[in-house]
């Protein structure tokens, strides 16, 4: 192994900073939580109209509007949290 090589394995992580990267922007932070939750609750909306009406699961569409509806209201709960394990002082470079 050359000096250099070594060297760069040797570096002590907190002296990384990240550069211009968006990860660690607020912006990268702040817009999955917002749209997250906007379509969190849009799809929670849209299940409670569903077993509000007389007809409730017994028509076809609304039983695919119902697991439609469920299945994006998981998916974009997982995207609303996506940021919260990222820890505060992160030193690793995402690029």
């Amino acid at each position: 192994m050359d000096s250099t090589m070594s060297n760069t394995l040797l570096m002590d992580p907190s002296t990384i900073e990240p550069v211009g990267n968006y990860a660690f922007k607020r912006e990268a932070q702040v817009i999955p939580t917002i749209t997250g939750s906007l379509s969190a609750i849009s799809s929670f909306l849209i299940i409670v109209i569903i077993l509000r009406t007389n007809s409730k699961l017994s028509s076809p569409y609304h039983v695919i509007m119902f697991i439609m509806s469920l299945s994006v209201m998981i998916s974009s709960s997982a995207f609303l949290l996506t940021t919260l394990p990222m820890p505060k002082d992160a030193i690793y470079p995402f690029y």
